[in-house]
């Protein structure tokens, strides 16, 4: 009789989406005032389509993705709240 096939580890201390990033990727996740997680997950996969690590992201890289984090915002909170968050972000982003 074979064997079953050996049960597959979960390592519980990553998070989904987990990247480093540098302070301005932690900055710009505060900015959005959603949980951690998922704005690690909405980040790191815009700035991946665009080519950047989150290591070295600069302002110049996160402005031109800000209608797009409000857009994939809109599908999980209420609309005027992805539109706020966009807004603080833009706004960090500008002053940087």
């Amino acid at each position: 009789m074979p064997k079953p096939p050996k049960a597959r580890t979960i390592d519980a201390t990553k998070k989904a989406g987990e990247a480093p990033g540098n302070e301005l990727f932690e900055h710009a996740i505060a900015q959005l005032q959603i949980d951690g997680g998922m704005g690690r997950v909405l980040l790191n996969g815009l700035l991946a389509r665009a080519g950047v690590e989150a290591s070295a992201v600069t302002p110049a890289d996160l402005l031109p993705l800000v209608s797009e984090v409000e857009r994939r915002l809109e599908s999980v909170v209420k609309p005027n709240y992805a539109k706020a968050a966009a807004a603080r972000l833009r706004r960090f982003l500008e002053s940087q």
